[in-house]
């Protein structure tokens, strides 16, 4: 009886081994970029924002995010018109830095996808990005305003996401500073979404976390509550309206996705933002930038036999400080195996892709009322950027 239990364990293990999927485009993998920030009204010009990025696949399921900022400063430089010229001297810090351990069991009818981060995180969307995370609260500048409040997190947080079919339940755990007395529940809740041709409809319930609208500090309480999405796709636009409900604390919103066009690819190459707190326009632009180990160009005779899906997103809240980054591991199919392939990154135009609203204003009596929803409003934006890992044999 207990042989045969054994056996049962063991199929039973090699089936799941067989469906877990640790990815890894290449081990030792990935890229670096330097970029600089510039705000400027006709007021006024600031320098800001100074950075390089780097995004390492260590070996299947293990890589390694990191930014390193100029200093904890808003501004490097700034040049106005009615006072002298202010120069913060560089002092660079970790922005954002960790080592995560991610991997997929996939099946035929449903996924369970988890990750752990360790380390200085600012970006939670894991497995991908949802329609409603467009209107989620993300990591702002409370650290680098006068009173130096974190707007990060700092210590090990573990999500899990199941699926199946167009249901997930997801959930996210924060053990701060690593302290094994101070775990925060971040959030837990069911998900469904419907897609049907141009409808787009998409809900969550459970424990949500709760805003702090006034404030860029990091997001730690949840609490029960409900937020729900419909929206249009035409094109390659579409255009949502959003509703939630925690903690009896009502928000709406609406967000705008553009489809690629010479426009939209302009100014996600600047990486362009402009912004009404501190009104001007603000540019992002990448001065640097490096594959790691990958190669760009597709080799003479060989055949595409597989490929990796990923999508990059850059999001930003206030005054387009651009300090959050991910990739995004969408799908796979064929052959992606690198040690027996040849592995090359085909990257689409970065593009200004979402731009979004969400306000504490949710009763409209009257015209007065568009005007205060859009004043008190918050403007979460994103600059997305599609990339395929091809493996050729």
């Amino acid at each position: 009886m207990k042989f045969r239990f054994l056996v049962l364990i063991l199929l039973l293990s090699i089936n799941l081994i067989s469906e877990v999927w640790l990815p890894c485009p290449k081990p030792l993998s990935g890229h670096i970029e330097a970029s600089a920030g510039l705000h400027f009204w006709s007021d006024h010009l600031y320098l800001r924002n100074l950075q390089i990025r780097s995004l390492l696949y260590i070996c299947p399921g293990i890589r390694i995010n990191g930014l390193a900022r100029g200093n904890q400063e808003i501004n490097q430089l700034e040049l106005s018109q009615d006072a002298e010229p202010v120069y913060n001297k560089l002092d660079p810090i970790i922005d954002e830095g960790y080592l995560e351990l991610f991997g997929h069991y996939l099946s035929h009818s449903f996924k369970l996808n988890s990750s752990l981060r360790c380390g200085r995180i600012r970006y939670l969307e894991f497995p991908e990005s949802s329609l409603i995370s467009r209107f989620d609260h993300v990591a702002g500048m409370s650290d680098i305003r006068a009173n130096y409040l974190p707007s990060g997190y700092n210590g090990a947080i573990l999500i899990t996401n199941f699926s199946w079919h167009n249901l997930s339940w997801h959930n996210s755990l924060y053990q701060k500073e690593y302290n094994s007395l101070n775990i925060i529940q971040l959030d837990s809740y069911l998900s469904c979404h419907y897609d049907y041709e141009f409808l787009q409809l998409e809900a969550r319930a459970g424990k949500l976390p709760v805003r702090d609208h006034g404030s860029d500090a990091v997001l730690e309480e949840c609490a029960w509550g409900w937020s729900c999405l419909m929206g249009i796709n035409w094109q390659g636009y579409d255009i949502n309206i959003y509703l939630e409900n925690v903690k009896e604390i009502i928000y709406t919103g609406l967000s705008i996705k553009f489809a690629s066009s010479p426009l939209t690819r302009l100014a996600g190459k600047l990486r362009l933002d402009y912004n009404r707190a501190c009104e001007g326009f603000v540019f992002q632009y990448p001065l640097f930038y490096q594959d790691i180990n990958l190669k760009t160009k597709k080799p003479e005779g060989l055949t595409k036999v597989g490929e990796i899906k990923a999508e990059r997103a850059i999001s930003f809240w206030r005054i387009g400080m651009q300090r959050n980054f991910s990739e995004s591991i969408v799908s796979r199919s064929g052959i992606t195996n690198p040690a027996i392939t040849t592995v090359v990154i085909k990257k689409e135009p970065m593009l200004l892709g979402i731009e979004s609203i969400v306000s504490p204003v949710y009763k409209f009596h009257k015209l007065n009322d568009i005007a205060k929803w859009d004043n008190q409003g918050i403007r979460p934006g994103i600059l997305t950027q599609k990339v395929i890992y091809e493996y050729y044999q």
